[in-house]
């Protein structure tokens, strides 16, 4: 491996690395080329190879004075053979939010435009007497280029990697920045720490540089990280971060003191998009482009960078692309509350998260054990009556029928579409149901729903969920009617679903610390006295063996303890036929709960024709568990549950 010339000492005036004994010249350019230069004339950037996979232009930045122009040269190397340069990693947009390109860098007999920080950043790297070697983005990156741009983005972080050092450019310096840095340097004195901590660390945590997405990948995988405010410099290392994060005692400190230099690149992406979602970046397509250098090589390589898609585009195909790779659904937990907050309407499912929308929420914890997760992936429940298997003759030959005629290697679909299918095909076959114009409140007979339960079962015995993009016409009874994606473009999720409960009131936003007691935070369904068959006939308000009702009462305290541990600020607690739950999302009466194969929470859905879609994740209390007598505490009936197959848009 040939030396990078770390240890540069100067004797005799010739400058020779101590590790090689190598004498290091510099390419000493005249500031003045002979091509004359025209600030009308743009740069011509000549073609990267690609075929060498890991191409790259270095920015020579020329010595010169404060007042002098910036003049640059630009070479093409290649990473494997190790360059020896330095990365820059600042904002493009001044404090006042101009990211304009109103400034100009001189190259080699043409202009580049540059922002005014980019620009400043430059002017104050520069060396007195030699030159020095830098990637900048700016610069280094032809920005009308978009085949270029998608290269060079999701090498970003190969880049970055290699450098021999990362330096961040916060903009000129105050007195204020100058004694935090002093601080941070270990030059102040811990009397001074509080003064600092109310006038300064605000202003600082408030600059562009640390709520910008891109800096997140550009300091984890930094070898070597060095600040320069102004004048001042300082090495941003794990005791810097954690003295910053100290005085952090009245705010939430931004993602970027979340990752480390030399940070290894994480296995969880949605982990990684999670943490930096509060980041804020121009091109929203970025929020996902700017952290995938901090994911595993694979996973780069099979999600690579690609600003020809919309935002919205790239949103999708990232999680169609974790969903065929991880085979789970935990990215609907980051898409919760979407449905109200979004303040425009765009071309995605209510399912994608977006991840443009900031929040600060966590995923709630688990709900479901293991047990229930493999107890659900492999059962087919029913409710009594209106979900029972047809029983009659002629409900079992009208099935019979209906299944003879469908295609063999039909595809497995929502049972809102078969309900409808099977409906149809009555018609078109001239067939008749005795109780076909029997119907409940919500217009659905109870007959063929449970026949298109039924239906839904054998057809899709092992279907878990899918994701379903332009579905072909199904039936010549069915042209183009149902079981389709809203569009081509917007597919949708089909997902094996079981419905647990039904919102019937909305209690409103709640804190935890309002869940004291039982007779005013209680729901009153939770009160309801159930009985096993003993109690029942020998049922009194306080057990002979017993001093107090301890069931209610043990109720109500696990009510309060789970309340405790779910309840906080912005969420919204409800109450069910059954129970009562907590959500984030803006939830409404007669939206349905459901227990999602394969997700270890519940889901708030809303019923949109025989569609529906997501409203979010929630808390319900006891979901899945069997009801207790108030009386002895023995186990009751089982929690009833109707599993189907939903599409969600």
């Amino acid at each position: 491996m040939p030396c990078r010339h770390h240890d540069i000492q100067v004797f005799d005036g010739l400058r020779c690395c101590l590790a090689c004994g190598e004498t290091i010249f510099d390419i000493v350019t005249n500031p003045t080329p002979e091509l004359p230069r025209s600030r009308n004339t743009p740069y011509k950037y000549a073609h990267l190879n690609y075929s060498r996979g890991q191409e790259i232009r270095i920015c020579v930045l020329f010595p010169g004075r404060t007042p002098d122009d910036v003049v640059v040269d630009l070479m093409h190397v290649n990473v494997r053979n190790h360059p020896s340069y330095e990365a820059i990693s600042y904002s493009w947009a001044t404090q006042d939010g101009d990211d304009s390109l109103s400034k100009t860098v001189d190259c080699h007999g043409g202009t580049i435009l540059v922002t005014k920080t980019c620009e400043a950043a430059l002017r104050r790297l520069r060396l007195p007497g030699r030159n020095r070697y830098l990637w900048v983005d700016a610069v280094c990156i032809d920005q009308t280029n978009v085949e270029e741009r998608n290269h060079q983005v999701g090498f970003m972080g190969t880049i970055y990697a290699n450098a021999s050092q990362v330096v961040i450019y916060l903009g000129p310096g105050t007195p204020a920045t100058d004694r935090l840095l002093n601080y941070l340097n270990g030059n102040e004195t811990e009397t001074d720490k509080r003064i600092i901590i109310h006038s300064v660390i605000s202003d600082f945590l408030d600059h562009r540089w640390f709520d910008r997405v891109w800096v997140l990948q550009e300091i984890a995988l930094a070898k070597l990280a060095t600040m320069v405010v102004g004048e001042k410099t300082i090495h941003w290392t794990l005791e810097t971060i954690n003295k910053v994060l100290r005085l952090c005692t009245n705010r939430e400190p931004p993602s970027a003191l979340r990752w480390l230099p030399a940070s290894q690149p994480e296995r969880d992406f949605l982990s990684v998009l999670h943490k930096s979602r509060n980041c804020t970046s121009t091109d929203p397509r970025d929020k996902v482009f700017a952290v995938l250098g901090l994911a595993n090589e694979d996973f780069q390589k099979s999600f690579p960078v690609n600003y020809s898609l919309t935002t919205e585009e790239v949103y999708t195909q990232l999680i169609i692309h974790l969903f065929y790779v991880e085979r789970d659904l935990r990215f609907l937990a980051y898409a919760s509350g979407q449905i109200e907050a979004s303040q425009e309407l765009r071309d995605i499912p209510s399912w994608v998260p977006q991840w443009d929308m900031k929040s600060g929420y966590d995923p709630l914890p688990a709900q479901f054990h293991a047990d229930d997760l493999d107890a659900l992936a492999s059962t087919w429940c029913r409710l009594p009556l209106q979900s029972q298997p047809p029983e009659t003759d002629l409900s079992k030959e009208l099935l019979q029928g209906f299944l003879k005629d469908l295609p063999e290697d039909q595809q497995p679909l929502s049972s809102n579409a078969w309900l409808r299918s099977f409906d149809r095909w009555v018609d078109y076959s001239g067939k008749t149901c005795p109780t076909r114009e029997k119907r409940t409140s919500n217009g659905v007979n109870p007959d063929i729903e449970g026949i298109s339960l039924s239906i839904t079962q054998i057809n899709s015995p092992g279907f878990h969920s899918a994701i379903i993009q332009g579905e072909p016409n199904l039936h010549r009874w069915d042209e183009g009617v149902f079981g389709t994606s809203p569009s081509t473009r917007i597919p949708c999720l089909r997902v094996r679903a079981h419905l647990l409960d039904t919102i019937q009131k909305v209690v409103g936003f709640r804190s935890y610390n309002l869940i004291h007691h039982r007779g005013r935070n209680v729901p009153h369904v939770l009160e309801r006295r159930r009985l096993c068959a003993p109690c029942s006939e020998h049922f009194v308000v306080t057990p002979i063996c017993q001093h107090t009702p301890t069931i209610p009462h043990a109720i109500s305290k696990e009510f309060d303890r789970d309340m405790k541990r779910v309840l906080g600020e912005g969420k919204t607690m409800f109450e069910t036929k059954r129970s009562a739950g907590v959500a984030r999302a803006d939830v409404q009466v007669t939206d349905e709960i459901f227990a999602l194969d394969g997700a270890d929470v519940p889901f708030v859905l809303r019923q949109v024709g025989e569609h529906y879609v997501l409203v979010g994740e929630c808390f319900l209390y006891r979901a899945l568990r069997h009801a207790l007598c108030t009386c002895c505490g023995c186990k009751l009936e089982a929690w009833p549950i109707v599993t189907q197959v939903i599409d969600i848009w």
